[in-house]
């Protein structure tokens, strides 16, 4: 298939590709430290529809992508459903203007769960490209396009039939960019080299509808690809894609991704029996039984990511339950019941956790041992995005347009 149409986005500027992330990004889904931990000191805690709004930007179609931030340009995937039309846009991120947007599919849009949008997954960049997934033509499609707009590669990943769409964002490591495809026809995972596009390593998975994002980790001494699916957490060196560890469990779905901290990791699904565990990352092969530290059927999210901190571990539940946790033993410290569903997933910066519920209310509490809510947000639209924090300034996205939130300066 090739690229669809483009439009006339302006020259690229003169710079090379950054050899690491720059503090002022937030370069892909969980961050520069894939863990939600934003390094702001200072974010917004406090605004409304009105109060401490920067600039709020018009997003056309439709879709659930967190932001994807590179110095001036914000990156949003969106789909015009009307149209059929899948697309990258690009913002200036001081001003919220458009730049360009460019189309990366037209037609052939596939079944999905009506919760779900046909531009669910958030993109990631590099500094040379941004790199975005969309189902499309009964297929998995990975497309590379540059920072001015103009696609560099586009590769199919493999045929893709699922019960409720697609959402998996890719990662980054090393020159590789990496992207899951559970699904029930052609599961895999899957590495393509970031310049070229060309496949690296390609390893099977089990069919399922799972629909958990990978996330890279550095536990027990070295980096882990970390993904929560079908009946399996897994870890996998993401330099070639070999297993290195699973643990078995009875759940196939899980719609987050894993949290990690220090060795351990945190995995939480819901379909067809809810579970949540922590295990630790050292060991090799199958370690059901060896490296579990603990598991429970209650306090399970299921869309909403958890987020470690320290010792603790967060996790809001879909229904609005939110929980403070020991890591290391599962024991509950806390539990508060907040207003509305979640699908966005906890975002730690300054010290404070951010939860946003599915009618755009954000949740700001502090990242301790008892309960302190620091603020409650109101904007009043529907919101399944997770916030992201650059800089001093917080963006949101809800279901047609961009927010930044600043401090009322």
């Amino acid at each position: 298939m090739a690229p669809a149409g483009r439009s006339d986005p302006p020259a690229p500027s003169a710079s090379s590709p950054a050899e690491q992330t720059i503090p002022e990004s937030w370069p892909c889904w969980r961050g520069a430290t894939h863990d939600n931990h934003s390094p702001d000191s200072h974010p917004p805690v406090c605004w409304s529809k009105t109060e401490n709004v920067v600039w709020r930007a018009q997003v056309p179609g439709r879709g659930h992508a967190t932001p994807c931030i590179w110095k001036h340009q914000i990156f949003v995937p969106t789909a015009d459903e009307q149209e059929q039309v899948q697309s990258l846009v690009c913002l200036d991120r001081r001003t919220g203007e458009p730049l360009w947007q460019r189309a990366v599919h037209r037609g052939h849009f596939l079944p999905k769960n009506e919760k779900n949008s046909h531009a669910s997954a958030s993109p990631a960049c590099d500094g040379l490209y941004v790199y975005v997934p969309f189902m499309n033509q009964d297929a998995l499609w990975l497309t590379a396009v540059d920072l001015a707009g103009q696609i560099a590669w586009q590769r199919r990943v493999g045929v893709y039939t699922h019960a409720n769409g697609y959402g998996a964002s890719p990662v980054l490591f090393d020159g590789l960019v990496i992207l899951a495809s559970d699904n029930t026809a052609d599961a895999c995972l899957a590495a393509y080299h970031t310049e070229s596009g060309e496949p690296a390593w390609r390893v099977a998975r089990k069919p399922s509808n799972n629909s958990g994002t990978p996330i890279v980790g550095n536990v027990a001494g070295r980096p882990q690809l970390l993904i929560h699916g079908a009946w399996s957490v897994s870890s996998y060196d993401p330099l070639c894609g070999d297993e290195l560890w699973h643990v078995e469990h009875p759940t196939e779905v899980a719609a987050c991704t894993m949290a990690f901290k220090g060795d351990l990791v945190f995995a939480s699904g819901n379909v067809p029996e809810k579970e949540i565990l922590c295990v630790r990352t050292d060991g090799l092969g199958d370690v059901t039984g060896t490296h579990v530290v603990w598991r429970t059927a209650q306090r399970v999210t299921y869309v909403p990511s958890p987020l470690a901190d320290a010792s603790r571990l967060y996790v809001v539940t879909d229904a609005g339950i939110a929980y403070c946790l020991e890591g290391a033993t599962g024991k509950e410290i806390w539990k508060e019941r907040l207003a509305g569903s979640f699908s966005a997933s906890l975002l730690l910066a300054g010290g404070h956790v951010y939860a946003t519920s599915e009618t755009g209310t954000t949740y700001v509490f502090r990242a301790a041992d008892s309960f302190e809510l620091m603020a409650r947000n109101e904007i009043e639209e529907e919101c399944l995005a997770s916030p992201v924090t650059c800089d001093g300034r917080l963006f949101q996205r809800t279901a047609g347009s961009l927010y930044c939130i600043g401090h009322g300066e």
